[in-house]
């Protein structure tokens, strides 16, 4: 797994799998914090994508944006 980007906050992270996985991309989300509302600053959650579909779902996130 590779590291797609780093969100701070889990509603953005549980967005942002969402919509890779309607892409057929399966993602995961980490983070120390991964439970409460609000991750730390100084880490966030790290968005992981197998590395062979890293390109793909960059695509997706670049034309969400």
């Amino acid at each position: 797994m590779k590291e797609l980007t780093r969100v701070y906050s889990v509603f953005e992270a549980d967005i942002l799998c969402s919509k890779l996985r309607i892409a057929g991309i399966e993602s995961f989300a980490q983070g120390r914090e991964i439970t409460s509302q609000i991750a730390g600053l100084e880490g966030g959650i790290r968005i992981l994508v197998a590395e062979e579909n890293r390109d793909k779902a960059l695509e997706i996130i670049k034309t969400d944006v």
